[in-house]
């Protein structure tokens, strides 16, 4: 990626490729679950059940990770769920920097205790029960710049990650008023320069 690259531009490709709501949804978009988790992950299980609703009428917006399985770093066969900060707010769009630094300051707070600070242990307590699942949690906005942001529980779909890995603490997801639930945007609708096919 280069040195400053425009994610004001980069974000507005991105929607342009993926086109206008409503978007057809395929088979190909679909979000799976693991035998185990279908069973008992209703969170999960939400967001697989919303993916028709996320791609076919969701924003395009930045999403930062704040916590994500480690196999999902490397390749392999599953898909894993982790946990992503985002926001749409249109001002956004040229700082996900913002959303990355927000997301590492919650993670970083994973585990701690007597924080002071009741939003602060909210997060790190979740953060520490990785059974936890959070669904448009409110972020305090003196981290965020004022700006609204939430976390929310995500399975990542190997197929909608460039080489089916996580290679970078941002990407575009789709996220939908109605619901908490996110997913990520397939790749094939990113940019060449963020690993994707345009």
């Amino acid at each position: 990626m280069a040195n400053n690259p425009d994610f004001k531009s980069l974000i507005e490709q991105t929607r342009i490729a993926a086109g206008r709501c409503p978007r057809r949804f395929k088979s190909e978009h679909k979000v799976r679950l693991g035998f185990l988790q279908k069973m008992f992950d209703k969170e999960l299980a939400q967001q697989v059940a919303k993916a028709k609703l996320l791609f076919s009428e969701g924003q395009i917006v930045w999403g930062a990770i704040v916590q994500a399985n480690a196999l999902m770093f490397e390749p392999g066969r599953g898909n894993l769920p982790g946990a992503m900060l985002f926001s749409t707010d249109l001002r956004m769009d040229d700082r996900p920097s913002l959303l990355t630094d927000c997301a590492a300051g919650l993670f970083s707070y994973k585990g701690k205790k007597n924080l002071g600070d009741p939003a602060l242990q909210a997060f790190a307590d979740r953060l520490q029960n990785e059974l936890s699942r959070p669904l448009g949690m409110e972020v305090p906005s003196r981290l965020t710049g004022n700006i609204a942001c939430q976390m929310s529980v995500i399975q990542f779909e190997r197929k909608h990650l460039p080489g089916g890995t996580i290679t970078s603490r941002f990407m575009p997801i789709l996220t939908h008023r109605d619901t908490p639930s996110i997913m990520v945007l397939p790749c094939k609708y990113w940019p060449k320069v963020l690993g994707g096919a345009n």
